[in-house]
């Protein structure tokens, strides 16, 4: 998704253009012509922002992140202990094998389709946010208040 189509994609959640604007203090035209770039306009990045917490997702960071070459990943709400630590190693271990298996595959006949990519592209990005959730947990569970992650 570009960030335009989450611009767009959080106005449609958030009830359309006119409800959005209002909220934003524009008129639906305003708003409209912002999100569309007339005459020069833009949204402003602190609207975009606003946008993207009253919709409840995170469209426009995981298409800035993408178009950075990267991954948005949300960090985990966290009253964890070390079962949530293990639940993480045990997705991990999986999605590691998942990997494992389909590079096995796809590599079999010496050439990468589109298909594949995307599936080993999809696999690699599940295994680097559960790195990040992991990680994230551990902090919480294990590093004093000035060592954890805010």
């Amino acid at each position: 998704m570009t960030r335009h189509e989450a611009i767009l994609q959080m106005i449609r959640l958030i009830g359309g253009m006119s409800k959005a604007g209002g909220i934003l203090g524009y008129t639906r035209d305003a708003l409209s012509n912002r999100v569309y770039g007339r005459k020069g306009q833009q949204l402003p990045e602190d609207d975009i922002l606003e946008l993207q917490i009253l919709s409840g997702q995170p469209f426009y960071a995981e298409a800035f992140a993408a178009d950075s070459g990267g991954v948005f990943i949300r960090l985990p709400e966290v009253v964890g202990d070390n079962e949530d630590l293990l639940v993480k190693f045990q997705q991990l271990y999986a999605s590691l094998g998942d990997l494992s298996r389909a590079h096995h595959e796809f590599t079999s006949d010496g050439e990468i389709d589109k298909k594949e990519k995307k599936v080993l592209d999809g696999l690699t990005d599940k295994i680097q946010r559960t790195l990040i959730e992991l990680m994230s947990i551990t902090y919480q569970v294990y590093c004093s208040k000035e060592g954890k992650m805010t």
